[in-house]
């Protein structure tokens, strides 16, 4: 955003008619001072300060800077207090002796073109008062530039760096802003500089390559006295990225820029946010370091820019800058009021209107773009997509989370297992109820016409329960906001984003486990198994790749934020380019270019390498003293080092130690060096470096070499170290770690470091970082030998006592630290690195359309980097552009079978422990056995090694036992640790692997933890509740014998060695969830799952409460035969994928139309593993199910339940699995039966048909299902046309099957009484004003607003943002009467109130007659342009001051009630009232001869009639209404009147009335103990209530002090409390309260409904509350009066 120069708002000739009643306060004085808009205190003067600093106009010589209070007083009226000048100000003609000098102007008379760089902006409607510049002038059009100083002389800087102190600070600006500058225009006219905000368009399709990162640098405040805006990078922060952060909506939009100013809106890793309103921030959080070379730029819906060619502009606003004296949210109704009025979609328009109303929420933080940002995103858009769409929006969308209370849900376990089991705290399930009952299936299955299913005894069935809603609202955690962000109005609200929506950003806030759906479903049935995954199932059809640019942290995985730009921590790298390259044994394999890189890199045909002057070099090392080390010059394939390492004497005078960096070797004692002088291998152990391009063609920067070193090792208990340094020719030269190789050899000599040969790999190969100098980069490559002789802690060893020296850690700069150890450099020139837009076509995500089968090939030559792995998580395709893997869609089953659960330890010692499945990527590679290279070996047995590929990976059980194999070594029994110190958290190998081990902490109980395979099982087994709910409780072996040391000797002890996962132990755990028991089997009477008292836990545990028992998992075919698709589909709850893509499967011969059948090619037909393949009802596509049921039986067998799946894998949580259940969870609400009738009957009602008809319904619901709908035009046989995506839920098939199937049209439906409706009193006023063609006034800008704030209170409904949840009104309103005892309802009917009839009556009158106003009751803005607030006269014509008015007008008087009954009632009015009003038009323009007079007369008229109030056809009852007479008052009898008043809302009674210490002290210390310490009422809280005289157990109670007047009123005798009344007038619980009451417990409108009646068993049918009460009055009165 920035100040758009416009030169505009002319004045001297142009005269207040010209201006059309508009013009600005004109500032005119000293310079830098500020300009119309209110920047300061709101004094409404524009001039940011008071008025004791004002500076008032005096002398024919000086303008007015501004008017203080008593000048504007005297000039506008009788105003007590300074504001904006009204109807603008007085022609002003700059005098002729006018001292230019003392104002700041621009001479526009000098411009060479003026009639093409002065550009006039809405001439018509501004009277050509307002200019664009075109032109860029220079400074000799500036007469008298400003010398933008402040009052102290301080330069003012760059006004976009200023901060809000700036603005605001000792309760006056710092700075006096905006020098007002004037031009002097063509035509001896001047105008005044317009200081205008200009905004740019982040669309989705189109994000800003920059992410507002150019003005967020140029907006950043430099600190201690530096300039502003110099590139230095340690400032503060004012404004914000404008870059949307990714998330699932947007993902697929996003672009990789590179822009070196790109910057990202989340703070970077471990940088931390602050509070925007005490605080800035260094810009370089948000410019990240790969700037320029890959940063993902993701846009927003309806996120565009004004046309800055339109002077009509919205002026904007925020919490800190003030631009306008019309509040934002005005301007936004006008935006809403347009579009909903003149946009070319009027049905989408409507739609989205009436969507609104069921995804209804509030306004809370008074920011309308909010809600107007989600009004278009989801429901306008929601034509164009489908209502599970909105749904998933509105998921995610801030103010709905906010709204219905599920903004800040963490899973129950989150809070305990942090707080150290202290604070439990379970999801709210406000959204999970509401998210069932308000938009998508209702209380009770319906029909697909929406008629109720009646279970036998003719009652209603409802969709879900308790436990449903209980284990959504699991699934409704851990979705935080994304960070704030440089849109306007997000700006500086918070450090979050209420804008955008909220994505699942932390796997620890989710609970993990089952969660059970509608009837005996669970959530993720028929999903694939995570275990049948195939090998490298990253090569698979459907995998998935998102973009992360420089990015190394994805968002789908958990890693730590110390991975962040970390160059040690490697990611799996692809292959880009291949070639031959020769083992140091000769043994040849082929370093092949990877297809998926090309898949995903997508490259590009006219790619070429960047040209260099290097010029050829011969490969071969020379010393070069420069440096003090070799180096080789030039382009070159290979860099040798030869025997240059190996030619030092320790004692020559100046000798090199071969290093750049001034590295010294280890000295040994001068005893142990050679008689008679020579070569030294023991301080010259590095003997030679080799680096080779893998590719074969000349090493750049980003390519593959490969490592070699000779050493003379000692023993393979020495260690080899490899280091880079990409920086060489830096005085410090910044060394990376590469590796740690053991030389595989038993005797001292000379030797290649290789790795075994068994990993298919024995050069260490590594991939340059890239090249950016554009002609060439020094890269030196660094070999460190720690030896295995020598001195340790000071203590000399001689050769054959070995210490451990090679089990430490490398060193951070391999420079040698013990004697024997040796290090050296090698320093080469490599070529310039291709940038990588230049090499691929990247893509936000990439979908593999095919899967790969090139890991499989026979060709064992053939080596690829990926081949190797059994799962991925972020790679590099090239180096600093990283991709995430995402994984298709599947579950995993927690409940474990024996053979495939073993034990898995995590924490550096092993501390922690828990059951995996061995079949999935669970764990780090780790390894055991062969300790050959550790001393003591009988103390260290236990220890562990990591060999891993990337960091951060995880194998599966297999794919750990054969990369151990791989290394010589074996699966850990059970290890002790990783690494024999405590200070270094692993023996490493390979890739710094072993720093992927940590414990994080005490208390962090999720995250930061990864596990190590071992071999030894691990028994799943179960705790269960006294109703029934389950926790999975993991039961490893936790002692063990174990070596510790004793007195220096080591002795074996039998000791625990692990604690199981707090998450899943028996004592800890709180993550209960519901299953579904087998009832098949258990008499009646009995509970269907283990009990302590119904039947003594089966054989189990009895804990306390809780039985704990053992768990068998039983796995069976289900069918074997042929079955139909019906059964497949009921009977198969475990999916498959696709069995095509797996070529361990075979088409079966027995088939049929619906089923397909895939044997397993070493399995019979109709095994466990055949699959079945039918079509998915739901989406059309394939749905592929396992022929196997799994149960789980609990205790000694007598109870079982079908296995749940759970998309999470406890050992290895990740984001996937979080959006997955997410999307399976709302896919299976929308799926659910009752989704399209209830979805469509809630529509139908709101587009006019309160009481859908059956068949209406019906059609709208096979419409939702099938995703089209195909409309007959009744004129013409045989005409159709089709609407709807295919898609389920498809919105545009449900727009036409609610307003194109006869229902909606047949005059005998319009004539059905029960059809058609009330309508919205707002839409009756949208009805009037687009049918009237509302205009706004030429002099009316959309800045001022068009619509009150106060619509809603006055009229019952308005634009959007009702007070709650349950919108403006209750779908299922009845009024009463006749419509109650027909059972009809009236939804809009309950807006029929005195004040609404008056209200909109009042606002349509209004309308008619003084335009859109706040005149007589009006709703329009409360604006006008001149001096005095008057409404005028409706028969000027004119609406002089008004903001819009209705600009029909017919031709003739004729056609008036005609046109008007047309547009206002679409023809629906009744022979009497067109008659009756047709009479009284015609008497109108007989009388007056005025066709608006006629207009007036009819529209009055017309608004008055039944048919423009309803949707239906008016008949006359032919009956005279009579009124109801009054009762005679019997003088001698006492007269009372109850009266029953309800409060609508939600009231917490135990902090209303509680028992008083005073008078109930152990009832009241009973209550604060269940209520807990933050939710009771202290006595300083409460009032005291006597009640001495009553029969209750407490002499006294206490009310809520807030309630005082009503404690007054009792204490007075004038209240009384009725305690513990309601609808449950028995105890009952969740099991028996359906049986034993008829009252519903889950809706809202139910609740309201039940609160009348207060009668749970319908004892008094047709009673409420005060008939109820006085039918139990009777009981102890004699008479009631």
């Amino acid at each position: 955003m920035y100040a758009e120069e416009v030169v505009g708002n002319q004045f001297g000739e142009t005269t207040l008619e010209q201006m059309g009643n508009y013009a600005f306060q004109i500032l005119v004085g000293a310079e830098c001072s500020s300009s119309y808009t209110d920047r300061g205190v709101e004094d409404f003067k524009g001039d940011g300060s008071i008025d004791t600093q004002q500076i008032k106009g005096s002398g024919s010589n000086q303008l007015a800077r501004s008017y203080d209070s008593a000048q504007c007083n005297s000039k506008c009226g009788s105003f007590n207090f300074a504001r904006y000048v009204k109807g603008g100000n007085p022609e002003v003609n700059i005098p002729s002796g006018f001292d230019l000098s003392t104002i700041s102007y621009l001479d526009l008379t000098k411009l060479p073109n003026p009639s093409t760089q002065l550009v006039k902006l809405n001439p018509e409607k501004f009277h050509e008062s307002s200019w664009r510049m075109t032109a860029n002038l220079d400074t000799s059009f500036v007469s008298n530039p400003p010398s933008c100083t402040d009052e102290n002389g301080d330069a003012i800087p760059d006004a976009a760096g200023l901060s809000y102190n700036d603005y605001f600070s000792s309760g006056r600006g710092k700075y006096n802003l905006d020098a007002p500058i004037f031009a002097k225009m063509p035509g001896n006219k001047w105008a005044l500089h317009d200081y205008r905000s200009k905004f740019q368009a982040n669309t989705l399709d189109n994000p800003l390559a920059d992410a507002g990162g150019s003005e967020l640098k140029r907006a950043r405040r430099a600190v201690n006295g530096e300039p502003y805006g110099d590139g230095t990078p340690d400032v503060d922060l004012v404004t914000r990225c404008s870059n949307v952060e990714a998330n699932i909506f947007n993902e697929e939009f996003c672009q990789i820029s590179y822009d070196e100013n790109a910057c990202e809106t989340t703070p970077a890793a471990g940088a931390g946010k602050s509070n925007p309103s005490t605080s800035y921030e260094d810009a370089g959080k948000y410019i990240p370091a790969y700037a320029g070379r890959g940063v993902v730029v993701c846009g927003s819906d309806n996120e565009v820019a004004p046309d800055q060619s339109d002077d009509d502009y919205y002026a904007v606003s925020n919490r800190k800058l003030n631009s306008h004296r019309i509040s934002y949210t005005d301007q936004i109704r006008t935006v809403w009021m347009e579009q909903a009025l003149y946009a070319e979609d009027q049905a989408c328009q409507k739609l989205a209107w009436h969507l609104s109303k069921i995804f209804a929420y509030s306004n809370g933080h008074g920011e309308e773009e909010i809600i107007i940002n989600t009004y278009d995103s989801a429901f306008v858009a929601s034509c164009a997509s489908t209502y599970a769409e909105v749904v998933n929006k509105m998921t995610h969308n801030v103010q709905m989370a906010e709204q219905l209370t599920f903004s800040s849900n963490k899973a129950a376990a989150y809070e305990w297992h942090r707080s150290l089991h202290t604070k439990k705290n379970y999801p709210d399930e406000n959204y999970a109820r509401e998210n069932m009952q308000l938009h998508q299936i209702g209380l009770q299955k319906l029909h697909e016409d929406g008629s109720p299913i009646l279970d036998k005894f003719g009652n209603e069935i409802p969709n879900y329960t308790q436990e449903n809603i209980f284990a959504a609202s699991k699934i409704f955690t851990g979705l935080g906001r994304s960070s704030r962000r440089g849109n306007y109005n997000d700006l500086d609200r918070s450090t979050t984003s209420y804008l955008d929506p909220m994505s699942q950003n932390s796997i620890e806030q989710k609970d993990w486990f089952p969660k059970i759906s509608f009837d005996t479903k669970y959530i993720g049935d028929q999903y694939p198994l995570c275990a049948d995954l195939p090998g490298r199932h990253f090569l698979q059809k459907g995998a998935k790749f998102v973009a992360l640019g420089g990015n190394n942290l994805g968002r789908y995985h958990h890693d730590p934020n110390s991975y962040y730009l970390d160059d040690e921590v490697q990611k799996l790298q692809l292959n880009f380019e291949g070639g031959a390259s020769v083992n140091p044994a000769g043994s040849p394999f082929t370093f092949a270019a990877s297809p998926l890189f090309d898949k995903i890199c997508r490259r590009k045909q006219s790619f070429q390498h960047p040209a260099s002057t290097l010029a050829e070099g011969s490969g071969q090392a020379e010393y070069d003293s420069s440096i003090g080390a070799p180096k080789c010059h030039g382009r070159v394939s290979r860099c040798d080092s030869g025997e240059l390492l190996g030619t030092r004497y320790p004692n020559e005078p100046n000798d090199s130690h071969n290093t750049i960096d001034g590295c010294e070797d280890g000295i040994p004692e001068a005893s142990e060096f050679p008689v008679g002088g020579g070569i030294s291998d023991i301080t010259e152990s590095v003997k030679q470096i080799i680096v080779e391009a893998v590719g074969g063609s000349v090493i750049r920067g980003g390519s593959w070499v490969s490592i070699q070193a000779k050493v003379v090792a000692n023993h393979i208990r020495d260690k080899v170290d490899y280091y880079y340094a990409a920086d060489a020719a830096a005085a410090n030269p910044d060394w990376k770690f590469i590796t740690t190789v053991s030389p595989l050899v038993d005797e001292i000599g000379e030797h290649f470091v290789t790795l075994p040969r068994t990993v298919r790999r024995e050069k260490i190969n590594f991939r340059l970082p890239n090249c950016d100098d554009p002609d060439h980069c020094d890269v030196a490559f660094r070999v460190a030998l720690r030896s295995s002789r020598g001195i340790k802690n000071g203590a000399w060893k001689n050769g054959h006592n070995l210490n451990d020296d090679g089990s430490h850690k490398p060193y951070d700069d391999g420079c040698a630290k013990d004697p024997y150890d040796d290090t050296d450099d090698l320093v080469l020139q490599v070529l310039p690195s291709p940038r990588p837009q230049d090499m691929c076509d990247f893509q936000a995500t990439i979908t593999l359309d095919q899967s790969f089968s090139y890991c499989d090939d026979d060709d064992s030559s053939k080596f690829y980097m990926e081949c190797h792995v059994d799962t991925l998580r972020v790679l590099e395709l090239l180096p600093g552009v990283y991709y995430e893997y995402v994984r298709l869609p599947c579950v995993n089953m927690p409940f474990i079978a024996d053979l495939d659960s073993v034990k898995v330890v995590a924490n550096h010692n092993m501390r922690t422990a828990m059951c995996a499945d061995k079949r999935l990527a669970s764990a780090t590679s780790t390894c055991c056995g062969h300790y050959s290279d550790r001393l003591p070996t009988s103390g260290y047995t236990a220890y562990a090694d990591m060999f891993s590929e990337y960091r951060g990976e995880r194998l599966t059980f297999n794919g750990n036992s054969d990369r151990c194999l791989d290394w010589g070594r074996e699966v850990c029994a059970d290890p002790t640790r990783i690494g024999p110190h405590s200070m270094w958290t692993g023996h490493c190998q390979h890739h710094m692997s072993c720093k992927d081990n940590s414990d994080g902490g005490e208390g962090r109980w999720l995250d930061s933890i990864w596990y190590h395979w071992t071999s030894q099982a691990c028994e799943i087994k179960v705790k269960i509740d006294v109703e029934g709910l389950v926790a999975i409780v993991h039961a490893p072996e936790t002692f063990a014998w174990r070596w510790e040391r004793q007195g220096g000797t080591w002795v074996l002890v039998w000791s625990k060695i692990h604690d199981v996962l707090p998450l899943v132990d028996f004592d800890k755990t709180v993550s209960f969830f519901s299953v579904h028991w087998d009832k098949s089997n258990v008499a009646a009477g009995k509970l269907v799952y283990p009990h302590a008292s119904d039947n003594l836990c089966d054989g189990g545990d009895i804990r306390g409460d809780f039985c704990f028992c053992s768990t068998t998992v039983q796995e069976e075919a289900v069918f074997d035969g042929l079955p139909t698709k019906a059964e497949v589909i009921d009977e198969l709850h475990i999916g498959a994928f696709d069995p095509t893509e797996n070529d361990k499967y075979d088409l079966y011969g027995d088939q049929s139309d619906d089923v397909k059948v895939y044997i397993m090619i070493t399995e019979d037909a109709y095994a466990k593993e055949t699959i079945f393949q039918v079509v998915n009802e739901y989406n059309g596509e394939f749905l592929y199910l396992k022929n196997v049921r799994s149960d789980v039986s609990v205790c000694n067998g007598a109870f079982k339940f079908r296995s749940p799946p759970a998309f999470y894998n406890v050992a290895n949580p990740d984001l996937v699995s979080a959006n997955q259940e997410m999307e399976a969870y709302l896919q299976s609400v929308i799926n659910h039966d009752s989704a399209p009738p209830f979805t469509c009957k809630s529509l139908i009602k709101l587009f006019g048909s309160s009481n859908p008809s059956p068949d209406h319904v019906l059609r709208c619901s096979q419409a939702f299902k099938s995703g089209t709908f195909l409309f007959s035009d009744p004129e013409e046989l045989g005409a159709t046309l089709s609407f709807g995506s295919g898609k389920r839920s498809s919105m545009h098939a449900i727009l036409a099957a609610i307003v194109l199937p006869p229902e909606s049209y047949s005059p005998s439906v319009v004539m059905d009484p029960a059809s058609g409706g009330v309508q919205d009193p707002f839409e009756k006023v949208l009805h009037v004003m687009r049918s009237m063609k509302l205009t706004r006034s030429l002099h009316h800008r959309r800045s001022d607003g068009l619509l009150q704030g106060n619509v809603v209170s006055k009229i019952g409904s308005g634009s959007y943002g009702p007070k709650d949840q349950f919108s403006f009104y209750s779908p299922d309103f009845v009024p009463v009467g006749t419509f109650l005892e027909a059972g009809l309802t009236s939804p809009p009917g309950e807006l029929a109130t005195l004040n609404g009839i008056h209200g909109l009556s009042n606002a349509l009158y209004s309308l008619l007659r003084f335009g859109l106003s706040a005149c007589t009751g009006g709703i329009g803005i409360d604006w006008s342009r001149n001096l005095y607030n008057t409404c005028g006269n409706y028969r000027d014509g004119h609406y002089t001051n008004t903001a819009a008015y209705l600009s029909y007008s017919p031709s003739e008087a004729s056609n008036v009630v005609d046109d008007l009954a047309l547009l206002l009632t679409s023809n629906r009015l009744s022979p009497e009232n067109r008659h009756m009003i047709e009479t009284q038009v015609t008497l109108s323009y007989d009388a007056k001869g005025s066709i608006s007079e006629a207009v007036q007369v009819a529209t009055i008229l017309i608004m008055s009639t039944p048919e423009f109030h309803t949707w239906n056809t008016a008949s006359m009852t032919e009956t005279a209404r009579t009124a109801t007479p009054p009762v005679p008052k019997n003088l001698h009898v006492p007269y009372k009147v109850l009266v029953h008043v309800n409060l609508f809302g939600g009231m917490d009674s135990m902090n209303m009335l509680v028992p008083h210490p005073d008078g109930c002290p152990s009832l009241y210390d009973e209550y604060k103990l269940y209520r807990g310490s933050d939710n009771y009422v202290a006595v300083t809280s409460m009032d005291k209530l006597d009640a001495t005289t009553s029969e209750q157990p407490c002499t006294h109670f206490g009310v809520n002090n807030v309630l005082h007047h009503l404690a007054e009123m009792y204490n007075e005798g004038d209240a009384a409390f009725f305690a513990n009344i309601g609808h449950l007038q028995k105890a009952v619980n969740r099991y028996n309260f359906q049986a034993e009451t008829s009252a519903q417990l889950f809706s809202h409108h139910s609740m309201k409904e039940e609160m009348f009646k207060v009668d749970a068993f319908r004892s008094r049918s047709g009673t409420g509350v005060v008939s109820s009460f006085l039918i139990s009055y009777l009981f102890f009165a004699s008479h009631i009066y």
